[in-house]
């Protein structure tokens, strides 16, 4: 059996290219089961899962089981997205979705994952350090998604895959008021800080794709692309484009003496990703106090992961926010002042499920207007413009004063605020 073969027989398009320079090194190996039935059932509550959703479960997997095909990518995915690499090193998949299986195909991924799941319950014992029932909390995930799943389609199966495969490993660790995971950072970007003054410094990298305000192509964009990033070296000078502590790629690019900086985060570097919970409690100070713990239990309990920094991507980090907030409305403004923002992949689908708490194209739902948040964002969508989320970086060496940091904005915003596709003017006294 090829690993062409088995794609096309199951219809399984889903799992990125790059996994099939493995599929040989997995069948080599000695072949062990997917998971007994008796184990989920035993920890079903870990999962809270309903009793017809395990039962659903349980049905596919033994549909999975009684054919070779399905079984041997079933416990492949399984392996080169947990097994053969720490899984922040392997490229997610989005989904897992063999059409073979018509309406049951929603639960292969689900399947997959509780794989993961129940293999992480049984090595928790040796992780000395790490929060067992903090790990096992995130396991609910799947249930509240694979409850997503059935509203939208009738049957049974799991969204937002990508993201439960983080919710079933023991990476995801409480440090403080957030939640940190490694990560793999997937933008070619580069941060430099220079080797006299401190300054941070962040250059993209060649050929990346942005529309007229500096913010990434990407899919669903309704913005027509303005241009690209270009690198080109003149003796000891790097000619390249600036990225903005804002968070926007500067259109034209600039001279730059590398020479005099450390690059201290490439890409493809492992960074420690953070995560907000909803509610109060997200402050200057609390973070503060996250991140310093955060590098600490990562060193200690995972001394081989090589971290050189931290990292979030969050509607939080949207550059957006600075037109319609000020520092001293928002402790999300005074949050972003003190990190080094980038442009990251835009999601208008947070903006549905934490911001709004709508369903569909927020250019024709009905927007809630009860706080200045919504109001401002809803005035942005209303005048044309389109919700995004954004990145940031925090380097190692400014961890332990990140709180006292502070990235001037004043000629930077006009910059941004000059290149949307809207007026912009009266945003922050709506």
């Amino acid at each position: 059996m090829t690993y062409q073969t088995a794609i096309e027989y199951a219809k399984l398009t889903c799992l990125p290219a790059s996994h099939e320079a493995h599929w040989n090194a997995f069948l080599a190996l000695p072949q062990a089961t997917l998971w007994a039935d008796d184990r989920l059932c035993e920890h079903r509550n870990l999962f809270a899962f309903s009793e017809e959703l395990c039962e659903e479960i349980i049905r596919v997997k033994h549909r999975i089981e009684a054919d070779e095909v399905l079984d041997t990518l079933a416990r492949f995915c399984h392996w080169t997205l947990f097994v053969r690499v720490r899984p922040y090193l392997a490229d997610k998949a989005g989904s897992l979705l063999p059409e073979i299986l018509g309406e049951d195909k929603g639960l292969f991924g689900l399947v997959v994952l509780v794989e993961e799941a129940l293999r992480t319950l049984s090595i928790l014992p040796t992780l000395e350090g790490v929060d067992p029932d903090y790990i096992t909390k995130n396991y609910t995930s799947l249930n509240n998604f694979a409850i997503e799943y059935k509203k939208e389609h009738g049957v049974w199966g799991i969204n937002s895959f990508s993201w439960n495969c983080n919710c079933v490993t023991p990476y995801m660790n409480r440090c403080g008021h957030l939640a940190f995971e490694p990560v793999s950072i997937e933008y070619n970007y580069n941060v430099y800080i220079h080797k006299t003054s401190g300054d941070v410094l962040v250059l993209a990298g060649d050929g990346v794709n942005c529309t007229e305000d500096g913010l990434l192509i990407s899919h669903g964009c309704p913005f027509p692309q303005a241009f690209s990033t270009t690198v080109q070296q003149n003796g000891n000078i790097t000619i390249a484009h600036r990225i903005d502590p804002l968070g926007f790629v500067e259109r034209e690019p600039s001279p730059h003496t590398l020479e005099e900086y450390d690059h201290v985060i490439k890409q493809w570097d492992t960074l420690l990703a953070f995560h907000i919970p909803a509610g109060p409690g997200y402050t200057v100070d609390a973070t503060q106090e996250a991140f310093v713990k955060a590098i600490e239990f990562f060193n200690r309990v995972f001394p081989d992961i090589d971290i050189k920094g931290i990292w979030c991507y969050s509607w939080l980090f949207s550059p957006q926010l600075r037109l319609i907030m000020s520092e001293e409305e928002s402790e999300m403004v005074r949050i972003q002042q003190r990190c080094y923002q980038v442009p990251a992949w835009r999601d208008s689908g947070a903006y549905n499920r934490f911001v709004f708490k709508v369903d569909g194209d927020l250019t024709k739902a009905e927007l809630p207007q009860n706080s200045r948040l919504h109001r401002r964002l809803a005035a942005i969508i209303q005048r044309g413009g389109y919700p995004t989320s954004g990145g940031m970086f925090v380097p190692l060496s400014s961890i332990d004063n990140w709180s006292e940091m502070r990235y001037d904005d004043t000629d930077s915003l006009a910059v941004y605020a000059a290149n949307q596709p809207h007026e912009t003017a009266d945003l922050r006294v709506l």
